[in-house]
């Protein structure tokens, strides 16, 4: 069910939508899964041909499955058990188009079977940001395994909230700007968003300050 959105709507939005591919000729991606599910469905023998071809399953990033995605997954299978994934609920991301951590959750349930093998051990952070996101996650439905730091200790964590992301964005440019001051080295020091339309905010904020910066993994907004 589309969240917080009229469902009447939605639907003739979805259905004007189908009108254009008709018109068009095309399909998209989900066209394809749903192809797939009709034809393993509807023909056996086509059903057999992909059974014996592919006979082992990895699925990465299992948390992120939707109805239809794994729909076709177990058609793909027809009820056999050669399918290891792996994922974690803590990561689910795809919620808004219709992923479901519930399918990695009931993963062993459903292949009673199966070995689980939880990944525990965590070599990038502190143990100060582990136990961060260990206690976030702790009273949450998407708690998953409760990590284990590997490094040295370092700083505490600290948390200041902000307005919006303009604010944000400032507030972190001038505590940049004061460890400059300080004589720390801006080669030592990172600023992590989570999707690349943030990083408009920073970069003014930064530039306004005349801090020099380098965008990792995106396209610079400027």
């Amino acid at each position: 069910p589309p969240a917080g959105l009229n469902a009447t709507a939605m639907a003739r939005l979805i259905a004007a939508y189908e009108e254009v591919k008709t018109d068009r000729g095309v399909i998209d991606f989900e066209d394809v899964l749903l192809l797939m599910v009709g034809i393993l469905r509807e023909h056996e023998e086509v059903a057999r041909a992909v059974r014996n071809q592919y006979r082992h399953f990895v699925v990465d990033e299992y948390q992120d499955v939707n109805r239809l995605q794994q729909t076709l997954l177990d058609l793909w299978l027809g009820g056999r058990d050669e399918i290891c994934v792996v994922g974690d609920p803590a990561q689910t991301i795809y919620s808004f188009a219709g992923a479901n951590a519930d399918y990695l959750r009931g993963f062993a349930a459903k292949f009673p079977g199966a070995t689980s093998i939880e990944l525990v051990r965590n070599y990038r952070s502190t143990p100060q940001i582990v136990t961060a996101a260990n206690t976030l996650l702790g009273g949450s439905t998407s708690r998953s395994v409760e990590l284990r730091a590997q490094r040295p200790a370092g700083p505490p964590v600290t948390y200041s909230p902000a307005s919006d992301e303009v604010a944000e964005a400032q507030r972190i440019a001038a505590g940049i700007q004061r460890l400059r001051d300080q004589g720390r080295a801006l080669s030592e020091v990172a600023v992590l968003f989570r999707i690349n339309a943030q990083s408009e905010a920073y970069e003014e904020a930064l530039s306004d300050l005349g801090i020099p910066y380098v965008i990792r993994g995106a396209a610079r907004f400027f």
